[in-house]
């Protein structure tokens, strides 16, 4: 989808979710996180995802329709799980992050993501130090999972320059193919 589009199809989220007052729909509210995310409205990201979350974790059990949501949004647990961190992250709530990271981690392991991330979550809490050593925990596994990210963010770093404002920031963000193209995640809102 264009930017454009994706402006379009969270409207019709939110319309939808206007005409289900008061009924909590948590694939609505996926869905409206996830686009909001991709349009950098992070603050409403971060609302619709701790809505999803919440869902989550309160409906271990429940009727068949509950469960096929579940079922739904944690096909790929540690993809969701990131994609709520990288939405807190955005909107500031760091220590709401890191325990998304963290969830992350635990449904798939991964020590090097998992370390870039907090790295990321560090920076914005300005512990550079911190935030270095994460760093190095990355690159010391010789992975490329994050792509050129981590570089720039060591570039920031080395240099000491503070975080990027959200409109300085570049557009992709390091769940971005779960955002725009995961066919698991889209699934969601083909259901």
């Amino acid at each position: 989808l264009e930017a454009d589009e994706h402006d379009q199809a969270l409207a019709l989220y939110r319309k939808l979710k206007e005409r289900q007052a008061g009924a909590p729909n948590a694939l609505i509210d996926f869905q409206i996180g996830r686009l909001a995310l991709v349009n950098r409205h992070f603050q409403e990201a971060a609302e619709a995802f701790a809505a999803v979350e919440e869902a989550l974790d309160s409906e271990t059990e429940g009727n068949e329709a509950t469960q096929r949501v579940r079922e739904q949004l944690l096909r790929q647990p540690e993809v969701t799980f990131a994609l709520f961190g990288e939405s807190y992250l955005r909107a500031g709530q760091l220590d709401k992050a890191e325990a998304a990271f963290r969830r992350a981690n635990r449904e798939k392991p991964d020590a090097p993501s998992l370390a870039f991330r907090l790295a990321l979550v560090e920076r914005e809490r300005g512990d550079s130090s911190k935030a270095l050593k994460l760093l190095d925990e990355y690159f010391t596994a010789k992975t490329r999972s994050a792509g050129l990210a981590p570089y720039v963010l060591l570039s920031e770093l080395i240099d000491g320059r503070p975080a990027k404002s959200d409109d300085d920031k570049p557009q992709k963000s390091t769940t971005e193919d779960a955002v725009g193209t995961s066919s698991d995640t889209t699934a969601v809102a083909k259901s």
